[in-house]
């Protein structure tokens, strides 16, 4: 009971991605009611465990107290059979909670990776991301589908009850989809992958012998790693995950064939997609329109590639939206641990006070979704962006970095090239020339430098 009054309810596990992701609610919603779920059917499964081990226990105490021979053993065996199959139907009363593995579904750079990390950080268990691109069936070039498990293990310090209860992301899905088309060449990497994840999923019992490691500094525990340990796989949240390239168009197919639904592709197929909406949208009978994701059937999964076995075992289905021009601005700035704020650390480890004006950060934002990468695309440019702010500011007499509209104008306007473009840079003595140029575009940010200051 300690245990489950120590699970973050669904609200507090949203309140708590909210920090850190934008957007996706649904998505933060879902995520948040399936993990405290599967937590809640682990802390079952553990009271279960413990009063069956607690009723053998019991039994093999009575066992032992009666060493009784002949018609007076058969008849206390007899006894005891029967107070078993009375306990039986106690438990039968009970229903037993199924496992709930998940499945996101959603554009590159939507958050679909940091939703996993941060769901695990809060609930501190351990958490493994493997590329599915990289598995193959046992006996082939590449790694062991149980692979995952091993990584799991290391990651749990090699405790097994840590691991146990421990998340394993399965990135990339959608690259297992298996060819509509036989072309006579066995499948390793596909549907065979596919094939031998059921059980891993599901529940099964690996063995692990996690590898030798020659660097001493690499053992972070006493016990003895070569020692091979068994892992149960049935308390592990498995989190599938991928783009899905191509899915929405299946959907918007059906929907459009639905007799209940005309006309529901509001986009044409041949026409060259807007960065800033990747998803193909669909319009329902009561003439609202929604991203085809969110209308996701097994039926559509199965048409793209993934077999009916699979899918069965993950009955948990959250899609994610693309990211508006919006959303990538509030990414910048709003999140505890977001990209600007990291920056801005970064310099004043130097002593040097970077400021990013809120018309650059529009402009990065709108560059972004152009060439759409996401969120993930927002690092790759302030990396290139700032390269040289980054070279010349440490050991030199620059106080003040300024990137404002006019700074990105010019990076775009050069191909978005890394080192082209210098930002603004003042000396301790032009902080006054600084605050001004900065009053210019971003006043709230002026305001705020200068309290700093």
């Amino acid at each position: 009971q300690k245990k489950l009054e120590d699970i973050p309810t669904p609200k507090q596990l949203k309140a708590y991605l909210d920090k850190f992701i934008i957007g996706q609610e649904k998505c933060k919603k879902i995520m948040s009611v399936a993990v405290y779920n599967h937590y809640i059917r682990m802390n079952d499964s553990l009271v279960r465990g413990l009063e069956h081990e607690y009723a053998e226990a019991r039994a093999s105490k009575l066992a032992v107290k009666k060493q009784l021979l002949g018609a007076q053993l058969l008849q206390d065996t007899a006894a005891n059979f029967s107070l078993d199959a009375k306990d039986l139907e106690k438990e039968e009363e009970l229903p037993e909670l199924e496992k709930s593995n998940i499945m996101l579904i959603g554009p590159s750079g939507s958050g679909k990776t940091l939703i996993a990390k941060t769901l695990a950080k809060v609930l501190k268990v351990p958490i493994v991301i493997q590329d599915c691109t990289s598995l193959t069936q046992a006996g082939y070039v590449g790694e062991d589908i149980e692979s995952c498990v091993e990584k799991l293990f290391e990651r749990s310090d090699f405790d097994v009850s840590q691991c146990e209860r421990g998340i394993i992301v399965l990135d990339e899905l959608d690259k297992l989809s298996k060819p509509s088309a036989n072309l006579g060449v066995k499948d390793i990497s596909g549907e065979g992958v596919q094939q031998g994840l059921l059980k891993l999923i599901e529940g099964t019992n690996v063995t692990v012998q996690p590898k030798k490691h020659t660097n001493k500094s690499q053992v972070t525990s006493s016990k003895n790693k070569e020692e091979s340990s068994t892992i149960d796989t049935s308390n592990i949240l498995f989190i599938t995950m991928g783009a899905f390239v191509g899915l929405d168009n299946i959907i918007a197919a059906r929907v459009e064939s639905s007799t209940n639904v005309q006309e529901a592709v509001t986009t044409n197929p041949m026409k060259k997609r807007d960065h800033s909406k990747q998803i193909r949208e669909v319009k329902l009978p009561d003439g609202s329109t929604v991203s085809s994701f969110e209308l996701v059937t097994s039926e559509d999964l199965v048409s793209f590639g993934l077999i009916p076995e699979f899918i069965g075992r993950i009955p948990v289905i959250a899609s994610l939206q693309a990211l508006t021009e919006s959303d990538l601005e509030k990414i910048l700035t709003e999140p505890r641990n977001s990209i600007i704020k990291q920056y801005e650390y970064l310099f004043s480890r130097i002593g040097v006070r970077l400021a990013i004006t809120k018309e650059a950060i529009k402009l990065i934002a709108s560059a972004s979704i152009n060439s759409g990468t996401g969120a993930r695309g927002l690092r790759t440019m302030l990396e290139k962006l700032l390269l040289s702010a980054n070279y010349d500011c440490p050991g030199s007499g620059i106080s003040f970095v300024l990137v404002d509209k006019d700074t990105v104008q010019r990076y775009i306007e050069k191909g978005n090239a890394a080192g082209v473009v210098n930002a603004k840079y003042h000396g301790r003595g032009d902080v006054y020339k600084f605050l001004t140029q900065l009053h210019n575009e971003d006043p709230e940010l002026a305001k705020k430098v200068e309290q700093e200051l």
